[in-house]
């Protein structure tokens, strides 16, 4: 024990006390603050206890007292905490526990205590931590509870509480803790429990509940167990549920819930446990859940659900219980679930499943009643007849199908990829072409003149440097950069885009290259493009003996005696 100057006496926990607490300690009517927790007292609370009228603080929790509360607690109105759990006290709560208002922490559960809750509660505005839980504590619990606007936690559960829930509670803005599971409570759940946005525990299992399970909870961001099981409500799970992307532990089980398992429940993704069994849910079991992959517990038992067991489930790589029992499941269990190598326990007992069980622990310890009364399971566990070689075969079969399907898909995409590959090559080959043909693809020129040049000294073949036109073409004076002047043929192309006979125009091309004559006008180069084809000749200012001949003046120029020195130059030619 330890005095401190003035009116404040302390006993500091820990001290390994042990028999009962001596009366004298009434005798220290300044105490304000007594601390005898996690001892080995015994015996009851002594009446001298009215006597400390300062007290504010009262920690006795954790040691082997019993007895009722004694009646002259009641003298102490200014508590500030009240702290008597895990002991073996009977008895009622003093009435005057918050008369002061001044309440910030009461925690009495674990004992016996009897009877209703101390009204003065109701006001305690300070109140921030309320533990009552485990007591045989009565009474309507809308007329004990009010508002708690510095509330943090509160635990009800286990006792004989009645009434339904006040839509107050949702103005208790920093509850974090709500649990009121295992009493009488009835009604229907408060929409208006959403509003506790900080709520992160909701547990109202073991009640009356009816109706519906309010989509206002999809509000409660921080929520991480979400427990309304053994009620009485109905209609469906809520898929606004997929949206508490923290909560670790769903149980809506042993309710009247029916419709489908929402595929958002696939969103919770840290879930660990989860369990909506004795329901009337039906449908299959989506495949979402598979992506649970930190869940331990799965319990969908006792329901109407059907179809095959996805196999999805193999991603559940941390589950350790499973139980599908009492469904309407059928098919063959998918040989996937070997790899769910955590698993401990199972039960599938009464569904329609047939064939092979996996290969795994879970299934080799698992008893016959969680695998009886099924369609026929078969495997070489006790109870179970062998597989016939044909369910292997199948098996192998389904396996080979899946594999063959699945190179099959593999083929086409790397045949489509080779196709587009090809198809992209040979895109770019003829581009490369194109483009080499829009460069220069002269097969004989003398190196003096590109296409570029020609095509820009007509500008394009323009009409208005055309000098002459015949049946396969037109004729063009091309001054080239050099000022060097050539007469260019351009062959007329067929509506196709193709020279009339490209190979006879190879021909006569090569042999005009290969002629060297001074009466043959001298051929510089040719072009076979894919836009235009032309010859390119020596020009000559004079013009062409058929122009001078049809031209008086000029055929005037044009004598006799060189008319003859022509005749002959084309007779040596031939």
């Amino acid at each position: 024990m330890e005095q401190s100057y003035g009116s404040n006496i302390k006993f500091y926990w820990k001290f390994e006390l042990s028999g009962p607490i001596p009366s004298s300690i009434g005798n220290l009517t300044k105490l304000k603050t007594l601390y005898l927790c996690q001892n080995g007292l015994y015996g009851p609370i002594p009446p001298s206890f009215g006597n400390l009228k300062s007290l504010v603080d009262m920690r006795l929790f954790s040691n082997k007292l019993n007895g009722p509360l004694p009646l002259e607690l009641e003298n102490i109105t200014n508590w500030e905490m009240f702290h008597i759990a895990d002991n073996y006290l009977s008895g009622h709560l003093p009435h005057n526990v918050c008369l002061g208002g001044f309440l910030t922490e009461i925690s009495v559960q674990n004992n016996r205590l009897i009877g209703s809750i101390p009204r003065s509660l109701r006001n305690c505005s300070k109140l921030s931590r309320d533990r009552l839980e485990n007591n045989k504590l009565s009474g309507k619990i809308s007329e004990a509870f009010g508002v708690y606007p510095n509330l943090d936690y509160i635990d009800l559960s286990h006792n004989e509480l009645h009434g339904e829930l006040s839509s107050q509670w949702g103005l208790c803005g920093k509850v974090t803790c709500l649990k009121m599971s295992n009493n009488n409570l009835s009604g229907s759940i408060p929409f208006e429990i959403g509003n506790a946005s900080y709520l992160q525990v909701l547990d109202l299992s073991s009640n009356n509940f009816t109706g519906k399970v309010p989509r206002s909870l999809d509000s409660l961001k921080l929520l991480f167990e979400l427990d309304l099981s053994g009620n009485e409500l109905s209609d469906g799970i809520p898929s606004e549920l997929g949206k508490l992307s923290l909560l670790a532990k769903l149980s809506l089980a042993a309710n009247h819930l029916s419709g489908i398992i929402p595929q958002e429940i696939g969103n919770n993704v840290q879930l660990l446990s989860l369990n909506l069994s004795k329901n009337m849910l039906e449908a299959s079991i989506p495949s979402h859940l598979g992506n649970l992959r930190f869940l331990q517990n799965m319990d969908l038992s006792h329901n109407m659900l059907n179809g095959e067991m996805p196999w999805q489930l193999e991603r559940l790589q941390s589950l350790e219980l499973m139980n599908l029992s009492h469904n309407k499941l059928f098919g063959s269990i998918p040989s996937s679930l070997d790899q769910c190598l955590s698993l401990r326990f199972v039960d599938i007992s009464n569904n329609q499943l047939v064939g092979p069980v996996p290969n795994i622990l879970a299934f080799q310890n698992a008893s016959l009643e969680e695998l009886r009364d099924n369609k026929g399971l078969c495997g070489h566990l006790i109870g179970l007849k062998p597989c016939s070689s044909s369910v292997i075969t199948n098996k192998r079969i389904k396996i080979s199908t899946m594999l063959f399907s699945l190179g099959g898909v593999l083929l086409l995409m790397v045949i489509i990829y080779l196709l587009f590959t090809t198809s992209w090559k040979r895109k770019n080959q003829v581009e490369q072409r194109e483009q080499t043909k829009d460069l220069f693809s002269i097969w004989s020129f003398d190196g003096k003149m590109t296409y570029e040049n020609i095509i820009a000294a007509t500008e394009g073949f323009n009409s208005k440097y055309c000098i002459g036109k015949g049946g396969h073409g037109s004729v063009f004076r091309v001054e080239l950069p050099s000022e060097q002047v050539v007469a260019v043929k351009k062959f007329h192309p067929l509506d196709d885009g193709e020279l009339d006979s490209l190979k006879g125009f190879k021909n006569e091309t090569k042999t005009l290259l290969l002629i060297r004559h001074r009466n043959i006008v001298k051929l510089y180069g040719f072009c076979s493009h894919a836009k235009h084809s032309f010859l390119v000749y020596e020009f000559l200012e004079g013009g062409s003996l058929s122009e001078r001949l049809r031209n008086d003046v000029k055929a005037t120029e044009l004598d006799w005696i060189k008319r003859m020195d022509i005749v002959k130059g084309i007779a040596n030619a031939s």
